[in-house]
C-alpha cells in the first residue's frame, strides 16, 4: 500500500511540475489518430493520484472511526470516481480526446463547453485539497481541545 501511495504522490507533483512549467513533453503524441496527447493522460492520471493518495495515506480515511471520518472517506471515493471521469467528460465537452475547445456554434467543443471543463477540472482538485485542509484543522482543533 505504502509503493502505491508513493507512486499517487509522485505521479501528482510530477504532473503538477510539468504543467506549472509548460514542459514540451506534455504536447508529446501517445496516439495519432484519435490525437491523444500526453499532458492529457498525465493530467488524468494525476487527478485519480491526488485522491487515491490521500485515501492511501491518511489511515482515518481508509478505516474511518467516527462519523465525520466517514463523511471525509465517501468523499475521498467521490473524488476518484469524479477523476476517474475526467478523461471522457472531457472527451465529451470537447468533442475530441485532445481536450482542445473551439468557438463553434454547437455545445461540444465551444468555449462554452470549455469553460464547464475547466469548473469541473478545479472542482476535482479542489475538492480533495479542501478535504485535506478541513482534515488538518480538524485534527488541529481536536489537540488544542483536549
Amino acid at each position: 500500500m505504502r509503493l502505491t501511495f508513493y507512486s499517487c504522490l509522485l505521479i501528482f507533483v510530477l504532473t503538477v511540475i510539468l504543467l506549472v512549467t509548460g514542459s514540451s513533453a506534455l504536447g508529446w503524441t501517445i496516439l495519432e489518430d484519435p490525437y491523444i496527447p500526453l499532458g492529457n493522460v498525465l493530467t488524468w492520471l494525476a487527478v485519480i493520484a491526488l485522491p487515491t493518495s490521500l485515501y492511501l495515506g491518511i489511515k482515518h480515511f481508509r478505516s474511518p472511526m467516527t462519523k465525520l471520518d466517514k463523511i471525509y472517506k465517501a468523499i475521498v471515493i467521490v473524488s476518484i470516481m469524479l477523476g476517474v471521469l475526467w478523461y471522457p467528460v472531457t472527451w465529451y465537452l470537447a468533442d475530441n480526446f485532445s481536450g482542445s475547445f473551439g468557438g463553434n456554434g454547437v455545445f461540444r467543443g465551444s468555449a462554452r463547453a470549455g469553460e464547464y471543463f475547466w469548473y469541473y477540472t478545479y472542482a476535482i482538485i479542489g475538492l480533495p485539497l479542501l478535504l485535506l485542509l478541513s482534515y488538518f484543522l480538524f485534527r488541529l482543533h481536536g489537540k488544542f481541545r483536549k
